[in-house]
């Protein structure tokens, strides 16, 4: 089993990846992009979305992602740590989550929870586990580097106004193991060795 990056939590802060006015602003344009169609979840956005690959690019957060894993970093295709052909190594890869709005009871994570390594696929965390958890809170231009291994989740949204926030797993070169000779689809957004 890999040690990570973090601390024994498995998780830590970040604030500031952006002026809360920058992320308010983003979000209020995305809000009105999807008002019509009532998406709540958007899929794939830093691969689909021009405005997400540049949110991934921001200089900021590209910083911190490269003192953690190096010159060399790409984004993976709905990864978050194992899926059925790939399994990411916890040493060479970081989950984010960003807030574009301020968020309250967000984000539900179990702290050092990354340390019991990844469920096999498909399973289940026990409930009792999930008692043990704690909400995160982050103001708009924050959000939350995570071990890859970190059990987390999403809690269903309970305010008024939209909650807008982007997920992302930034690897370095050999950080996703195959299954089935399965290729991941990396999009590199720093260095030369891709």
């Amino acid at each position: 089993m890999t040690a990570g990056l973090f601390c024994a939590r498995g998780y830590r802060l970040l604030n500031g990846w952006c002026r809360p006015e920058t992320a308010r602003a983003c979000a209020a344009e995305r809000i009105r992009e999807h008002e019509v169609a009532r998406t709540t979840v958007i899929r794939d956005q830093h691969v689909r979305q021009e405005w997400a690959q540049s949110v991934v690019r921001t200089p900021r957060l590209l910083y911190v992602v490269r003192n953690l894993l190096g010159p060399d970093v790409a984004v993976p295709w709905q990864l978050d740590g194992v899926i059925d052909r790939h399994v990411l190594d916890a040493g060479r890869s970081v989950s984010l989550w960003l807030a574009l709005t301020d968020t309250t009871a967000g984000l539900h994570v179990i702290p050092g929870s990354q340390r019991a390594d990844y469920p096999p696929y498909g399973g289940a965390v026990q409930r009792q586990d999930l008692a043990q958890g704690l909400s995160i809170e982050r103001p708009a231009g924050s959000g939350l580097l995570m071990d890859t291994r970190l059990v987390h989740r999403c809690l269903p949204h309970q305010g008024s106004a939209p909650r807008v926030a982007v997920s992302v797993r930034y690897v370095a070169p050999g950080a996703v193991a195959r299954r089935e000779h399965a290729q991941p689809d990396l999009r590199p957004v720093s260095g030369t060795s891709w």
